[in-house]
């Protein structure tokens, strides 16, 4: 300022002498740069407003991250297993049975995933009831598979429950497979992938003009952070099979019997012709037998009479012969 006042004078002198545009072109000159000046901040905040919409959208999404699985401690030690539970036992009533076990789950903060009931028909007879009727005796075997997620904690609380409403236990298995080693890694390979976005979004700033360098660094942004849900997701999975345990019970009783009386059909007989009738045909049809006979014997009289007059020959010449013999 010290330099323009020195070469030009001030912008007052100027214009008390009638210089106008010096003045002018300083006007000029601050309203440029103003405008430049907030273009560039303009183009700054809305990059930064993408970016920061960026990271709290990844943010909001890793929220759920957070969700802690149940951890067990052993000797001072911290597990997170998945505990699985299969139960087969025999019943007194399966419908009813299944219909409290149920209520047990449900009241255990728990839900059935699965539930699948049907009666194995055995073998069916009937027996004749009264003259009309007839009692139709279904014996069959009830059969259910259950399966359900309860929270973890109370797992043995409700096996303990579901034992005792059973009178016979053919088979109980209880697993618990220690999961903490792939929480672990997840959680890792997560925070390494977010480390590496971070430094893309850094280099897409730094190589803005590339057009082909920036293209390749959102490519890889975007692969990284599909990973990156992917572990999520499955980590996710993870922990809420540690938290909620899975049940599966397959339950069966004593062959049941279903009666039923049925109506007994009427026997239809076929019809039959009266017997004078069928005695009046069979002459009809004897008559008409011999006929045919008759008239094939007539077409046959060639033959008739050439077998005549070989048996009569060869009687002649045997009698002739045994004659000779003789004398």
């Amino acid at each position: 300022m010290k330099n323009f006042t020195n070469g030009f004078g001030s912008p007052r002198l100027w214009a008390k002498s009638g210089h106008s545009m010096p003045l002018k072109y300083f006007t000029f000159i601050l309203l440029f740069g103003a405008c430049g000046h907030t273009y560039q901040e303009k183009n700054n905040s809305e990059e930064n407003a993408v970016q920061k919409s960026k990271t709290t959208l990844f943010a909001d999404s890793l929220s759920t991250f957070e969700t802690k699985p149940i951890t067990d401690t052993i000797n001072g030690i911290g597990y997170n297993f998945i505990k699985k539970a299969t139960l087969k036992c025999k019943v007194n009533h399966v419908l009813k049975t299944t219909e409290r076990i149920e209520d047990i789950i449900t009241l255990n903060g728990g839900y059935v995933t699965f539930n699948d009931y049907n009666s194995d028909n055995c073998y069916t007879s009937e027996i004749r009831h009264q003259r009309d009727s007839l009692l139709k005796i279904t014996h069959y075997t009830p059969q259910c598979t259950l399966s359900a997620r309860v929270p973890t904690k109370l797992l043995d609380s409700v096996i303990r429950k579901i034992v005792a409403l059973a009178e016979y236990i053919d088979t109980k298995k209880l697993s618990a497979d220690n999961v903490r080693l792939k929480l672990m890694a997840n959680q890792l390979f997560v925070k390494r992938k977010l480390t590496t976005i971070k430094q893309t979004q850094i280099a897409e700033k730094s190589i803005a003009t590339r057009f082909k360098d920036k293209e390749r660094a959102i490519n890889s942004e975007s692969e990284n952070r599909s990973l990156a849900d992917e572990r999520q997701l499955n980590n996710l999975e993870l922990i809420d099979q540690v938290n909620y345990s899975e049940i599966n019970l397959m339950l069966y009783q004593d062959m049941a019997l279903y009666t039923k009386t049925i109506a007994k059909p009427d026997i239809i007989k076929p019809y039959q012709t009266p017997f004078l009738n069928r005695l009046g045909d069979g002459i009809l049809n004897g008559l008409k037998i011999l006929s045919e006979i008759i008239i094939a014997l007539i077409n046959c009289w060639g033959i008739i009479a050439l077998c005549v007059a070989l048996y009569f020959g060869i009687k002649y010449f045997y009698q002739r012969s045994t004659k000779k013999v003789l004398h």
